[in-house]
């Protein structure tokens, strides 16, 4: 039997979730399950999706209100005779589990990231809080992308027995082929014979872009020519180009904005920094030790399940641009480190295998399809 499988996920941005949507939704097994995805934004993720051939529909949340935007997920279920629902995100939560529940399907939920620190205000989260519990009951199953997350849920109140780790894996042959490093460089007008140091994410609070421009600051008094680039987009770009402005640093780093495929940035640079306050597991970090590039980046959430301090990567203090400084400066230093660092991290990609992440979901699947175990 083939079964009928709903992904809904906001899609305004194109992060480490929206990249874990397109992995799943493009290995899984299509013997066994017909993938759909909804988007609830517009945004980059329904054009990807598109070109790898997934059925995606955009059912805009912010032209929509709450009821009329369930009334068309519950219409798609039926129209399209969905067998089981997978939401990813607060908003997707909140409104494809009501929806699903109406509809009597199964939901799945996976938690990438902490609610907590999702918001830019307190009051912003505690409503996010409030909106993802009140719903929480209604998913059969939630599977967090680490322990981290795993314990943060437990803290919140979700049964422990509702939620299963799964960690996240890439799929190497999507970074087949990247962009020649000179290339690219003369597009970004960076000079490939000095180090570029990057951070890959999207423009938000929660990752930290502010104390990584600070880092920079203090970098450049030592190493004039290292080169900094963020690749992503968000509500704080505006800010952020002004805090670069601000601490004279407009000569020596270049915001890109949402760039893909991101393996030809990741062939590009030299370090890739993650400096966030929060992060569920961080996929970047894998895809930077596929292509060899070490990564520093803060102790917080899942990232010290992937990276052991001197030994597959360098952590540091979140909000600590010292310490951002040092460790990159560290291996800008120490040739010997740094490719020791990179060749632990590639075989630590080994523990984070893109097959394990997908039969692991699958088995979830069948498991409340076939059997309706909960």
């Amino acid at each position: 039997m083939r079964y009928k499988l709903l992904h809904i996920i906001g899609g305004g941005e194109f992060g480490g979730a929206e990249e874990h949507v397109i992995t799943l939704l493009t290995n899984i097994d299509k013997n066994l399950f017909d993938p759909y995805l909804i988007c609830l934004c517009r945004g980059p993720l329904e054009e990807v999706a598109k070109n790898y051939g997934i059925n995606v529909v955009t059912i805009d949340m912010n032209s929509n209100s709450p009821l009329s935007v369930i009334s068309k997920i519950r219409s798609f279920i039926y129209k399209n005779n969905i067998d089981l629902v997978h939401t990813h995100g607060l908003r997707a939560n909140f409104l494809g589990r009501i929806a699903s529940y109406i509809s009597k399907r199964k939901i799945i939920t996976t938690v990438h990231s902490a609610v907590k620190l999702d918001y830019d205000s307190k009051i912003k989260a505690y409503i996010a809080l409030l909106l993802n519990l009140s719903t929480s009951p209604l998913a059969t199953k939630i599977i967090a992308v680490s322990n981290s997350i795993k314990k943060d849920l437990i803290d919140m109140g979700i049964n422990e027995k509702k939620i299963e780790v799964i960690y996240n894996g890439i799929d190497y042959k999507k970074y087949e082929n990247p962009m020649n490093k000179e290339k690219f460089c003369k597009i970004y007008n960076l000079d490939p014979n000095y180090p570029i140091v990057s951070v890959i994410a999207r423009l938000h609070p929660v990752k930290g872009h502010k104390y990584f421009l600070e880092a920079a600051k203090k970098i450049l008094n030592t190493k004039p020519k290292v080169q900094f680039l963020l690749v992503g987009d968000g509500p704080l770009r505006k800010q952020l180009m002004e805090y670069t402005d601000k601490l004279g640093l407009k000569k020596n780093v270049k915001f890109i904005g949402y760039y893909s495929p991101v393996k030809d940035v990741l062939n590009a640079i030299d370090i890739l920094c993650l400096p966030s306050l929060m992060e569920g597991m961080g996929i970047v970090i894998l895809e930077s030790f596929y292509f060899s590039k070490p990564v520093v980046a803060t102790s917080v959430g899942g990232i010290p399940e992937v990276i052991e301090d001197n030994k597959t990567g360098l952590v540091v203090s979140p909000q600590n641009p010292d310490e951002i400084a040092n460790k990159i400066l560290l291996l800008l230093d120490n040739p010997d480190l740094f490719n020791i660092i990179i060749t632990n991290a590639r075989e630590r990609l080994k523990d984070f295998s893109l097959d394990n992440m997908v039969k692991k979901t699958e088995n979830l699947y069948l498991k409340l399809l076939k059997k309706g175990e909960i």
